[in-house]
């Protein structure tokens, strides 16, 4: 982590509960908070499929696991939080796209995460992508937000 613009690095040796050599599967600085951090994992090539999802809230020192109700067996891939609401994220896992509007209370301690469909077939939600926008990969779906 650097909070100097890359002139000088602190390692972060342990995020929670995730295994090991586990992959970051996604990075996402807060738009809303400079002290806050969001940390997507993905374990399934060593067969584990849980939701590693995880929020830091003093610049990655601590880490608050914030999956909540995600599926179990849910790989997280990316999550992003709402350019204007700062208590919205998104998380785009094997099962779709998910979404929690108390993302920030107690420190990340998200409990209602929301799937979103767009009928039947369809996971995640999304428009048309366009410059600037963030693509979300959830499944064999793309989900877009601005």
């Amino acid at each position: 982590m650097s909070e100097d613009g890359g002139g000088s690095w602190r390692r972060i040796e342990r995020v929670g509960s995730v295994p090991e050599l586990t992959y970051v599967s996604d990075l996402e600085a807060s738009r809303h908070d400079v002290n806050a951090v969001y940390a997507a994992f993905d374990n399934h090539k060593m067969g584990d499929y849980q939701p590693y999802l995880y929020r830091s809230g003093d610049r990655g020192r601590t880490w608050t696991s914030i999956s909540g109700d995600l599926p179990p067996r849910g790989t997280v891939y990316t999550v992003a939080e709402d350019p204007e609401r700062s208590d919205l994220l998104y998380a785009g896992t094997e099962f779709g796209l998910f979404f929690s509007i108390d993302g920030r209370q107690a420190l990340g301690a998200a409990q209602g995460w929301t799937a979103h469909h767009r009928g039947a077939g369809h996971r995640g939600a999304g428009t048309r992508g366009r410059p600037g926008d963030r693509q979300l990969p959830a499944a064999a779906s793309t989900c877009w937000t601005t």
